[in-house]
Parts: C-alpha cells; sequence; structure tokens
C-alpha cells in the first residue's frame, strides 16, 4: 500500500494530529529511518484492518489508531532527556562537593541559567542532577539560590532535617547544625521536614527561621514586620499559633551577657579541626555519637575519621548513616563512599560491588552515579573476567559515553 493512498483514508488526519499533539508534548526529533520504520507498522496495521469483516473494521481502526498513538507518545514524550549540566567556580574541592573559602564564594552555574552562590566559609555538594532541576545538601553555612522559573522545574535544597521546594525563585538560605533560615526574595517555597504540619510554604518577603527544637517563626523580611504578616505563610495543616510570630527566633542572642554558640561538629570539621572533633567525639562515647547521635554529629565524625586515616572508625560512621537514617541523601550518598572505602582500604571487592549498587538503586542519576558504574565495572572485570563486565561496560557507554570510564568500556567490549 502506497503512502499515498494512506493520507487519503478517512481517518488519516486524525492520525496526524494525534502525532502532531504528541510531538508539541516535548521530546527531541526522531530520526527518519524510525519515522519510516512507525509509518510501515502503521501502513500495515491498517492494512489488516481494511482486511476484516466489515462489522469488525472500527475495532480494528481503533487498535490500530491506539498502537500509533502508542509509539508516537514513546517516541515524542517519553525519551529521556539529557540532565542538565553544572560548573563550580571557586571551590577549594572539585566534582561535585563545593567548599567555599573563608573570604569568598563558590559559585555553581546550571546549564539552563540558575546559580548557587556558597557564602564564604560554607560547605555543600550536589547530590542529584535531572533533566528539569538539582538536588543541592546544604551541609553547613550559607547560600544564594536562584533558580529559573522553567516549565517542568524540579530542584530541592537540602539541610538537615528540612527539604526547601524551588520551581523557580530566588532566596537565602542559612544552615546551622540546629537552626534553617529562609529569606525569600521572589517567587515562593515550600519548607517541609521537622516544621509544624510537615510542611510550611513561603511567598516574596517573607523569612523562616525554623529550630532543632521545634520552634517556628515566620515574619516579613523588613525591619518592621506587619500583622498581616504571620498570616501570609500557606502552611499545608494549620501551624499552632504560639509558633508563628511576627519576630524571627534569633539564632544567637544579642546580650552582652550572652554565652557565645559553640560550632557545631560540621563547622569544626569545615574548619579543619578533625582532631578536636574526634577527641569531642570520645569524651562523649563514639558508640553513643554513632548509635544515637543526630546525623550531622553521624557525618562529621565518619569526615574527620576520614580525613585523619581512621577508616575503620570512619566505616562505622557511614555504615550508621545507613542504618539509622536510610531515605536520607547522607545515607545514600554513604553507600558510594562505603564501596569506594571497601575497595581502597579494605581490599572488599564484593562488598565494594554490593555497595556501589546499593547507590546505584536509590540514586541512579546521583552525583556518583558514573563513578559508581564506572568502579562496579572495573572491579567485575578484574575479578570475573570481561565477558560479566561487557554488560556493564556496555551501560557505561549509554549512560555516560563521554565520562572518564568510557575509554575503559570500549576496551572491555573490544577485547576477545
Amino acid at each position: 500500500m502506497s503512502a499515498t493512498r494512506a493520507k487519503e483514508h478517512p481517518k488519516a488526519h486524525r492520525l496526524s494530529r494525534l502525532a502532531e499533539l504528541a510531538h508539541d508534548a516535548g521530546g527531541s526529533e526522531p530520526s527518519n529511518d524510525e519515522l519510516t520504520s512507525e509509518k510501515e507498522r502503521f501502513l500495515v496495521a491498517l492494512a489488516r484492518g481494511r482486511a476484516l469483516p466489515r462489522k469488525r473494521r472500527p475495532t480494528a481502526w481503533l487498535l490500530a489508531a491506539a498502537a500509533v498513538l502508542t509509539i508516537a507518545i514513546s517516541l515524542f514524550v517519553f525519551r529521556r532527556a539529557p540532565a542538565i549540566e553544572y560548573s563550580v567556580t571557586g571551590s577549594r574541592t572539585e566534582g561535585a562537593f563545593v567548599e567555599s573559602p573563608k573570604d569568598a564564594r563558590a559559585v555553581v552555574h546550571f546549564s539552563e541559567g540558575s546559580e548557587i552562590a556558597f557564602e564564604p566559609d560554607s560547605r555543600g555538594r550536589i547530590a542529584e542532577v535531572s533533566p528539569t532541576g538539582a538536588h543541592v545538601v546544604l551541609e553547613h553555612g550559607a547560600a544564594h539560590v536562584s533558580v529559573q522559573h522553567l516549565p517542568g522545574a524540579d530542584w530541592s535544597i537540602e539541610a538537615g532535617p528540612y527539604r526547601v521546594l524551588v520551581i523557580g525563585t530566588e532566596f537565602d538560605v542559612h544552615w546551622s547544625g540546629d537552626a534553617l533560615e529562609v529569606d525569600l526574595v521572589r517567587g515562593a517555597v515550600a519548607v517541609k521536614g521537622s516544621v509544624p504540619g510537615g510542611e510550611v510554604k513561603l511567598v516574596s518577603g517573607q523569612r523562616l527561621i525554623a529550630r532543632s527544637d521545634g520552634a517556628l517563626s515566620v515574619s516579613s523580611l523588613g525591619d518592621a514586620p506587619t500583622a498581616a504578616t504571620s498570616d501570609a505563610a500557606t502552611p499545608s495543616k494549620p501551624v499552632p499559633s504560639a509558633l508563628v510570630t511576627t519576630t524571627p527566633v534569633p539564632v544567637a542572642s544579642s546580650s552582652s551577657t550572652a554565652q557565645p554558640t559553640k560550632p557545631s561538629w560540621s563547622d569544626r570539621v569545615a574548619s579543619g579541626d578533625y582532631k578536636g572533633v574526634l577527641d569531642e567525639a570520645e569524651a562523649r562515647g563514639t558508640e553513643n555519637v554513632l548509635g544515637s547521635g543526630p546525623l550531622a554529629d553521624v557525618v562529621a565524625l565518619g569526615d574527620a575519621a576520614r580525613y585523619l586515616g581512621k577508616t575503620q572508625l570512619a566505616k562505622s560512621a557511614l555504615e550508621s548513616q545507613r542504618s539509622r537514617f536510610h531515605g536520607s541523601s547522607a545515607a545514600t550518598s554513604a553507600a558510594f563512599v562505603l564501596g569506594r572505602m571497601s575497595e581502597d582500604s579494605f581490599g572488599d571487592v564484593a562488598g565494594a560491588i554490593r555497595h556501589y549498587d546499593e547507590y546505584l538503586a536509590e540514586a541512579p542519576s546521583g552525583a556518583f552515579a558514573a563513578e559508581a558504574l564506572g568502579r562496579k565495572m572495573n572491579a567485575v572485570n578484574r575479578t570475573r573476567g570481561a565477558a560479566s563486565a561487557r554488560p556493564i561496560a556496555t551501560e557505561v557507554l549509554a549512560r555516560f559515553p563521554d565520562g572518564a570510564y568510557a575509554p575503559v568500556a570500549r576496551q572491555i567490549l573490544e577485547s576477545p
């Protein structure tokens, strides 16, 4: 059957319109080969429908149309777009971890125009990127966040037990280890986690301060808060009036008689005081810290131990993150670090592969996905041979064709 004849079918224009709608929904253009192949499949389905008895043709037509609509959707809508890219300037570390110096910002530039500037002496990491946004962890300090308001934008900033959900907005966020402060310059955000009702929404010009002890305040950014300020907050569930005020809860008292706030372990690790954190943990009892301490202290203790070469203690801290705080981004990242430590420090290749698999299952597009998959490929190749590593090498090239492990993947696939 010729393409011209199919065009003359009285219902063919409806099919064309379905394809146009699918195309408008987004996605990349299919190749000419793909279009030709799907056109042939449609013509065959249409011919089969005409070959049926007349009373059965409507059903056949509907089946053919449904099949082609499914094809169109798969071609245009569900084709996975690439994740946005980012670059970092001014950081004292490389890769997904960002650490600003004491006297300057470290800035993360995203390919679609968004930007996150870590204020001096702050630290965080890019936990995950996707085609529509990123999940960023602020480990300590402050950051200025500016997210482009684009269709489907999906961003989040995590700080301790809190998560700020963003579509398109600009705000400042500060995390001290026991208090979160969000100053919303423009747009709207939702703060989830350890807040009354589980979620509080903010609009432009508002400030939220949430303490780890459960205290919460929402106020105006202006010097003279108005009575309407607290009404502008829109919590998902009613927030007890005793917790919502028009005056921010001070993070530290300005009174001359107040005691200075003691730096958190996270701050001390960031400043290089690894031994001090380790000494204090030993005074408190490292088992007590690992068994019942807050997540921030467990992470800081693990980092301090790792930087000082205390690999067994670092491993115990990572395992505590995995078991006690499963589901958090810190626990997910711990799976990758455990894999690398098992491989490099303990020679446990089987354990390393298991941890890499755990990380990839929990964060398939995470910041360490390329390295976890590449390391797994190399480990399998060393211990089980090229035949076992080839499927992983194929996945490496499919997902990260320009990554650091791509040359090794090609060698494995080309090996006899």
